[in-house]
């Protein structure tokens, strides 16, 4: 039923506006929230819970149409970070993709709730060598102004939803730390480069790559989103190309958002031939159940 209803209301915009004006949204938020649904994934039983529509929403695109499948296959990764990590569903991806739970990670979110999430899934799998910080990317170091959605993933430093949302504006603007990932990368893991780095921060992307230029020189591979309605696409395709980055494939687009897939031209942790379409089979299962979003086909683009 529940996946029934998140089909209905990703095909008929009327539904969602329904959901919004009638707090349903609230309501659902409330009781997920006290009574969360947790999954695992099937080869490797890493758990992941939802604790709110949109981390339902989230954990469909990940774990069901495979949002980050056409990064793989990968080799030689030890070391990553998830700038904007939401509640950590894509570190669950990766370690379960790579078969593993002893990858070093740093993972950075503005959200505070956020980062709380984050660390259940750390210690709810035992993920020893990784870290959830709660903190600004993009921004000059020091304190910065953001602002939480009731949507969790659009949370941003831009107060500033793209045109026809539908969700309306409701945020609440908090105060957090800015941080230099570079400062905080090298606290943590000295001088050892970041194999993988993920990004989605909602409109600061490229801010980031402006500002974060020394870390990028030791990041081996760059998946980030672009939030067409505040950033010059562009501009950061230059500037990546600038820092030694060639665009691999866009991963998903449409007419708000891009996810594109970067690989430094001096480093080499990603196969020449990656699938242009990826076949993913997603599952997961609670004492005995299944997972609410069942399979599906994730295409990338060439």
């Amino acid at each position: 039923m529940l996946n029934a209803l998140i089909r209905l209301g990703l095909k008929f915009r009327f539904l969602r506006v329904v959901i919004d004006r009638l707090r349903i949204r609230t309501i659902a938020n409330r009781w997920l929230g006290r009574f969360p649904i947790e999954r695992s994934l099937p080869s490797s039983n890493i758990r992941y819970r939802m604790r709110s529509l949109d981390s339902l929403l989230v954990a469909r695109e990940i774990f069901a149409e495979g949002a980050y499948q056409g990064i793989l296959p990968l080799r030689n990764i030890t070391h990553f970070a998830d700038v904007g990590c939401n509640c950590g569903f894509f570190t669950c991806f990766l370690m379960d993709a790579l078969g593993r739970k002893d990858l070093f990670a740093l993972m950075l979110d503005a959200n505070p709730r956020m980062v709380k999430e984050a660390n259940w899934h750390i210690e709810a799998n035992g993920f020893a060598n990784v870290y959830a910080v709660w903190g600004v990317a993009g921004a000059p170091v020091g304190t910065s102004l953001f602002y939480l959605h009731p949507d969790d993933a659009g949370s941003s430093h831009f107060a500033e939803l793209p045109a026809g949302h539908v969700t309306r504006d409701q945020w609440r603007r908090i105060e957090a730390p800015s941080l230099s990932l570079e400062t905080k990368w090298r606290s943590q893991f000295g001088d050892q480069p970041c194999d993988l780095l993920k990004v989605d921060i909602e409109g600061s992307e490229a801010l980031f790559v402006e500002n974060e230029a020394k870390f990028l020189a030791s990041v081996g591979m760059v998946v980030i989103e672009v939030h067409h309605w505040l950033v010059d696409v562009a501009k950061l395709e230059r500037d990546l190309d600038m820092l030694s980055f060639s665009l691999v494939k866009v991963l998903s687009t449409d007419d708000k958002t891009d996810v594109r897939f970067y690989r430094h031209r001096d480093r080499d942790l990603v196969k020449e031939t990656i699938p242009d379409v990826v076949q993913f089979k997603a599952g997961g299962h609670i004492s005995g159940g299944s997972h609410p979003f069942g399979s599906s086909t994730a295409i990338v683009t060439a």
